[in-house]
Formats: structure tokens, sequence, C-alpha cells
């Protein structure tokens, strides 16, 4: 009877693992899908703006791309935090750097587009650190501050310290230290900001 026992909790045991296996395998392959899209999208952008470069119509032709790879870094964002806390089997980390990188091609287009259209879009880089609470809080008035302002604010959040190199040269840079930390319109935030000293900056 006990070898009955322990032959049925073994089998119960394998197949949660079984599960939990290939329930993160779906999600990577899920995330996967996404940030091939998003990439696809962002080579979209990158070749539509070197096509019409010397197009009159160039902001407002840009302007749509814009508007649509906001949404897309946003929702991205949320299903890696949502996907990559559930995660036990398979590590997180190829798909962190992936959309970091992501994240670092899409700001300097928008950058890139800014200057030459004198288009007042806020943007905001965003270091956080999993360990502390801080970052958590500094979070929660970023959310605030974009449904707020909308478009007009675009917000990318890097985990700080990553093993990036592309991230490390953009920490280097503004000299990002510590998280959390908020690049704002080019300018270094450390600790945590509030949300009405944020509104302020931002106007």
């Amino acid at each position: 009877m006990f070898f009955k026992v322990a032959a049925a909790v073994a089998a119960i045991f394998i197949a949660g693992l079984a599960i939990g296996f290939i329930l993160d395998s779906l999600r990577t392959d899920f995330l996967n899908e996404e940030l091939i899209a998003a990439n696809i999208e962002t080579e979209s952008f990158s070749v539509s703006q070197a096509y019409i470069q010397d197009h009159p119509e160039y902001c407002a032709l840009t302007a749509g791309y814009i508007a649509q790879l906001s949404e897309t870094v946003e929702q991205l964002g949320k299903d890696l935090a949502a996907f990559g806390s559930k995660m036990v089997f398979i590590n997180s980390t190829f798909l962190d750097r992936r959309y970091f990188i992501y994240e670092i091609r899409l700001w300097m287009m928008i950058e890139e587009y800014k200057e030459r259209c004198d288009r007042d879009i806020d943007t905001i880089l965003f270091f956080y650190s999993d360990r502390y609470d801080a970052s958590y809080a500094q979070g929660l008035v970023l959310t605030a501050i974009k449904e707020k302002f909308g478009d007009d604010v675009m917000i990318f959040s890097f985990k700080h310290g990553f093993d990036e190199p592309a991230l490390k040269l953009v920490e280097s840079n503004y000299n990002v230290t510590s998280s959390p930390s908020l690049v704002v319109n080019g300018k270094l935030y450390p600790g945590l900001m509030e949300k009405a000293e944020l509104e302020d900056i931002l106007g």
C-alpha cells in the first residue's frame, strides 16, 4: 500500500511538472511571436522613415506609426510582466533582452522624429529593480501619468543593471547608478519621483 501511494504521488508530481513546463513553453512561444511582430513593425517604421525622408508630408505620415508603436510597446511590456512572473521552468532573460533592445531602438527612432518634426512628445526611460518596493511605486506613478497624458508621453522600462550591452551604454550615457531612476527628455532624476513632481516636469 505504501509503495502504491508513493507511486501515485510521484506520478501526480511528475504530471504537474510536465504541465508546468508545457505552460511555460506556450507562454514563451506567445511572447516570442509578439516580439517578432513588434520588431517587424519597427522595421517597417524604419524603412518608411528612410523612404519618405524628403517627402513634404514626412511628419504627418510618421505620426501614425508613432501612435501604433506606442500601443505595441505598452501591450508587450504588460504581457512580458504578466507571463514572465509565472515562468518556472524557462528563463525569461532572452525575452527580456529582446524586449529591451526593441525599446531602445524604438526610443531612438522617436527621438529622431521629435527633433526633425519639432513634436512635443515627452519620453521617459524608467530604470527599475525587482528587489525594491520603490520601483513598484514608481511604476504605479508612471501608469497614472500614461493614463493622463496618453500618446503625448512615451514610457520605456528597463531593468537596471541588466546584462545587455546596448542598455549598459544608455545607463552609462545618463549616469544611471541606482533604481528607480527616470530619464525624462534626456535629464536624469534618480530616486522615487511623485506624480505631482513628474506632472510639473512634463507640464
